[in-house]
Formats: C-alpha cells, sequence, structure tokens
C-alpha cells in the first residue's frame, strides 16, 4: 500500500495490535398477531453443544456464540442479534435465506416468539394464548416457504468488504497503548540522533495517521476514530500557523 513502505516500527506496531470482525444482523419480522411485540432474550449454550437438548434443533455452528435477540426498542419489529469472530465472517459468506434460516432456527430453539399487549381486542380474539408468548415452532414450521414471519435482513458485512475487512481493533495480548501510540505517529519521524527513518525527504507531516486504532483511550469505537480525526487537524493548523486565520 506504501511506497517507500513504512518503517519497521510502525509495521511492528500494526501487527502487535489485534483486529476483528464485529457483525450486525437485523431480521424484520412479520408478526402473526396485531400489536405483537418481541422480547429481550438472553442466550446461553452449554460447553459440550451435542450432549444439550439444542442439538436436535439443528442450530448451525455460526449462531452457537449468539448471545442475544432484541428489539430495537418495545414496540419495534426489527429484531437485533450480534455476531463475531469466524462465525462472523461465516454468516458474511452465506446467502440471506440461509442466515434467516439459521437465526430462526435458532429463535426456535430457544422459544424466542412474539408476545401480544395482554388488553387489546384484537389479541385477546385470537385463537392464540391469550398474553403468552407464541412458539415460533408453529410460525416458521414451513422452512421451504421463504420464512412468511421474515419479510428480510439487513445485515453488516465488514470482515469481506474490501475497504475494511474487519470491524476494529482491541489490545491483543502482547500488545499495549505504547502500540498504539505508535501506530498514530505521523511519518516521517525524528529520532533521538536527529536522523530521520523515512527516506531522503525530510519534510515532516507526509503522512499522518488517524482511525479509532489510533486512539490510546477511545480504541474500538466511533467517537475515538472522530477525535482522532480532530487530533490530526489540530496538528496540521499547528504545523502551517493557521490558527485564527479565515
Amino acid at each position: 500500500l506504501f511506497h517507500p513502505p513504512l518503517p519497521s516500527w510502525k509495521l511492528n506496531a500494526i501487527s502487535k495490535l489485534g483486529f476483528g470482525v464485529v457483525d450486525k444482523c437485523f431480521l424484520s419480522m412479520k408478526p402473526s398477531l396485531p400489536h405483537a411485540t418481541y422480547p429481550h432474550m438472553q442466550l446461553v449454550f452449554k460447553e459440550d453443544y451435542s450432549c444439550s437438548k439444542l442439538s436436535s434443533a439443528h442450530i448451525p455452528w455460526w449462531m452457537r456464540k449468539n448471545f442475544s435477540f432484541y428489539p430495537l426498542h418495545s414496540k419495534s419489529l426489527v429484531v437485533c442479534t450480534w455476531l463475531t469472530g469466524e462465525e462472523a465472517m461465516e454468516m458474511e459468506r452465506l446467502s440471506d435465506k440461509d442466515v434467516i434460516g439459521g437465526i430462526v432456527r435458532t429463535m426456535k430453539a430457544f422459544g424466542f416468539g412474539e408476545r401480544t399487549c395482554d388488553y387489546c381486542a384484537d389479541c385477546k380474539g385470537s385463537k392464540k394464548r391469550e398474553g403468552a408468548n407464541v412458539d415460533l415452532q408453529e410460525e416458521f414450521s414451513d422452512m421451504g416457504a421463504g420464512y412468511p414471519s421474515v419479510q428480510g435482513v439487513l445485515r453488516s458485512q465488514w470482515g469481506s468488504n474490501p475497504l475494511f475487512r474487519g470491524s476494529y481493533s482491541y489490545v491483543a495480548v502482547g500488545s499495549s497503548g505504547e502500540d498504539i501510540d505508535a501506530v498514530a505517529e505521523p511519518l516521517p519521524k525524528a529520532i533521538s540522533n536527529g536522523i530521520v527513518d523515512s527516506g531522503l525527504d525530510l519534510r515532516p507531516l507526509q503522512l499522518l495517521f488517524a482511525g479509532e486504532a489510533t486512539h490510546r483511550y477511545c480504541y474500538s469505537t466511533t467517537h475515538g476514530a472522530f477525535l482522532s480525526g480532530v487530533r490530526e487537524a489540530e496538528r496540521l493548523v499547528k504545523h502551517y500557523g493557521l490558527m485564527g486565520t479565515s
């Protein structure tokens, strides 16, 4: 990406920091009851999944580290779930239909379903159980019919996006805040003996670095990315003496 290449100390700092994949899936639900809502459910899988009752539900392996389903707000018909690491990368490789199928099977296994409002005349007049969770095993029983109770899925694919290849950084084992500072250091960098280690052109601030991975205290966050951009803009303003100009 760089010619001439980045100095070894910069490359070493970059390689030591961690960089992973975190994805979200948003499912647009199509409830069978008027005024239905969906719960916020925490999921726990046994370490030995093969001995679990859930094994018969055919939950795909890429869903077995999932930890929750939740609506975007109390009355939302959009349900969100998160995937990370290798599981997220596998989800990104699948079609929308396969992703919906895997998530729906997980929902069914945990009894995740719609809830009635408990007082609405339309809900009380329903043949479904009043005020109770509706088992998605019935809602999604015809798995070959296009999942009639899910209208669609919107998902991030940070890992396979060629412009990102991941979601955000973290301090991996063996790395530290010093590595983050090194990644943020502009080039060329003057070392203690006054020699610049980035080639013959000695002009400062030829290459600046920003992004959440360059913020020592707010890495892995959007505001860390924003603050790092402000930091580098202020660096340029100070260098060129632009303070107070219009």
